[in-house]
């Protein structure tokens, strides 16, 4: 994967230790970010902009989703 490149995908937000919560990133796009490690990203959710981090976690791969972001984006656990 090139810098600035974009990848898309969508998937359902779920609640994450210590009250946080994280999406799940699929396969394909794990692969195309080079595989299960932790980087920085920035990208968008629901249209506002975000920066947060990759990281391996229950067994998958899934992006951290801070409060504020779902909050100022609308959208909720679930």
């Amino acid at each position: 994967m090139l810098p600035g490149m974009t990848l898309r995908f969508r998937s359902v937000i779920e609640a994450a230790t210590g009250g946080g919560a994280a999406a799940k990133v699929p396969a394909d796009v794990e692969a195309a970010l080079g595989g299960r490690k932790q980087i920085r990203v920035t990208g968008t959710l629901n249209g506002v902009p975000i920066r947060t981090s990759t990281m391996p976690y229950r067994g998958g791969f899934y992006v951290g989703l801070h409060r504020a972001a779902r909050e100022a984006a609308g959208v909720e656990i679930g």
